[in-house]
């Protein structure tokens, strides 16, 4: 005769199966600033989800080009954001004068030209332009950033996970990049000022192509944010007991980075946008 088990004995084995139960993308989101560590540890008890990196990924481009065409709705920021690529086209071909790559004619009649160009050109097939070329760029540089993080977590840092498990880590922390990209346009039109970000260096519009101007940029505490988020992440989901070495790897990563981009900004001016 089969055992009829006392509800006392029952409550602890259901209660067991409801907390192995994968929290559903919204709970992820809403623990990824209430506690990132219990969700991401709780992620990595389950296959990674495609939703967890595909959906925040495609948001960040969403609110991207959003917030483009908001602030460039405003007179005053669309024209200090115009001046502001005139002064770096003017500063490219200043440079290549002084070096002696071009005579200063040569120089003034591309300025003139890029100046009128930029003026003549349609509104709307600059922001449909503009649109297509952040889906490419938002999504190309998730996929590397998110190699790079995979080669090292699970070669250098000997983890267990695999590429999927990074693109959940990383992809996840896309949330908080969202919050910057708020802050950001709300800011910009409090102030009626053009903003590349929240950090430091955008607020007081530094060169981030000297050195100083490159640490000032770094100095972003959302952006801070989301690469310690982004840590946190992928020592869970490739089961690490240490999270610090995944800080060290990640923000390793990121001065790096930093100080290649500001090499080669220096050495070729033409790619000076890329110091950041």
């Amino acid at each position: 005769m089969e055992e009829i088990q006392k509800p006392e004995e029952i409550a602890p084995n259901r209660a067991s199966e409801a907390n192995t139960e994968e929290p559903g993308h919204s709970d992820k989101v809403a623990g990824i600033f209430a506690g990132p560590a219990q969700t991401y540890e709780q992620m990595a008890k389950f296959p990674p989800r495609i939703i967890d990196w595909l959906l925040p990924t495609f948001l960040v481009v969403v609110i991207a080009v959003i917030s483009n065409i908001i602030l460039m709705s405003n007179p005053d920021i669309r024209y200090q954001a115009k001046e502001k690529q005139m002064a770096g086209v003017e500063k490219t071909f200043n440079k290549m004068v002084e070096g002696g790559q071009i005579s200063r004619e040569v120089a003034d009649g591309e300025i003139e030209k890029a100046r009128d160009k930029m003026d003549s050109i349609n509104s709307g097939m600059s922001i449909l332009l503009q649109s297509i070329s952040t889906v490419f760029a938002v999504f190309i540089s998730f996929f590397i950033v998110t190699g790079i993080y995979f080669l090292f977590s699970r070669f250098l840092l000997k983890g267990d996970g695999t590429y999927q498990s990074a693109l959940s880590a990383n992809g996840m922390s896309h949330y908080i990049s969202i919050v910057g990209m708020i802050a950001m346009v709300l800011v910009s039109l409090l102030l009626r000022k053009f903003l590349m970000g929240t950090s430091l260096g955008a607020f007081i519009d530094a060169d981030k192509a000297t050195f100083t101007g490159m640490l000032l940029y770094k100095l972003d505490i959302i952006g801070i944010w989301g690469l310690a988020i982004t840590s946190i992440g992928l020592a869970k989901m490739f089961h690490s007991v240490s999270v610090w070495k995944y800080f060290t790897m990640v923000f390793g990563i990121w001065i790096i980075w930093s100080l290649i981009t500001l090499a080669i900004a220096r050495a070729v001016p033409l790619l000076s946008s890329l110091a950041m």
